[in-house]
């Protein structure tokens, strides 16, 4: 019990050590959207900016930089629209289903990952919690206030930047991971004669190219993020490396892919074999 107890503890630290650049970074962009909001927006109690900030941050970690920037102004006007939407329809039960369902699909079309989809969610309830009529039609005072928490989203995301190798590495892994599981699968349908396995087994390789488009999208991004941010210029050469190894990873899942789908053309019946 004890094992099990320290087992557990350890695991946590080091989870919290390898995690504690995001939480640095959302509490800074907090307080910082904040601050801001107050200064020159003279409010005595923002709830938009610092609401904005930890939404971009989500959204944009990670992020090339054009990227980030249209994320942090779909989160401006989405607060915007959000502000006017309550208007229209109140606050309720039903309104706050509805709004949760319209935060999130928002973030998965806007191409944010779970946490950014989850904290989509987490942020439009603040909103509804938070809710006040706007005094005006356009909320222009709000819609300052979003922007001023998207620009220190970026802000702390170029001065606190995320770590380009591990970046890389978050979205590599899994892809070696997946493609061992394939493997495994795929041998244990051809000893078994299992059709049914081997299906299975195809199917979770095709679902293996999407991580691949998701991989080259973070060497393009840790190879920015290492260029323009001095504390990550040292992962600069490695991130050449990492581009080039993208490539290879690539053939390697297609090969994964070809093997999955003629060992399902073993198993199968001739000319039931699928296709792609």
């Amino acid at each position: 019990m004890v094992g099990v107890v320290r087992h557990r503890l350890r695991s946590g630290v080091l989870r919290l050590r390898s995690g504690w650049l995001p939480i640095l970074q959302t509490a800074v962009a907090a307080c910082v959207a904040w601050f801001l909001a107050v200064l020159l927006l003279g409010i005595d109690r923002p709830t938009f900016a610092p609401i904005a900030a930890v939404i971009a941050l989500g959204l944009a970690v990670g992020e090339r930089t054009r990227r980030a920037v249209e994320l942090t102004l779909a989160v401006a006007f989405g607060v915007v629209l959000a502000d006017l939407l309550l208007s229209v329809v109140g606050v309720g039960a039903l309104q706050a289903g509805v709004f949760v369902v319209l935060a999130m699909a928002v973030a998965v079309f806007l191409g944010g990952g779970d946490l950014g989809v989850k904290e989509a969610a987490i942020s439009a309830m603040i909103m509804m919690f938070t809710f006040t009529p706007s005094a005006v039609g356009f909320p222009v005072e709000r819609f300052l206030e979003a922007l001023i928490g998207g620009a220190t989203a970026l802000l702390v995301n170029a001065l606190l930047p995320v770590d380009p190798e591990r970046l890389v590495e978050n979205a590599a892994y899994p892809l070696f991971e997946e493609s061992a599981a394939v493997l495994e699968e795929v041998a244990s349908a051809l000893e078994s004669g299992d059709a049914g396995r081997a299906q299975q087994a195809y199917v979770k390789a095709r679902e293996i190219d999407a991580r691949v488009a998701g991989l080259k999208e973070a060497v393009a991004a840790g190879r920015e993020t290492a260029r323009l941010a001095p504390p990550r210029r040292r992962s600069l050469g490695h991130m050449d490396l990492y581009a080039a190894a993208a490539d290879q990873i690539d053939l390697t899942v297609r090969d994964v892919r070809a093997l999955a789908r003629a060992a399902l053309g073993v198993v199968k019946p001739e000319g039931s074999a699928a296709e792609g």
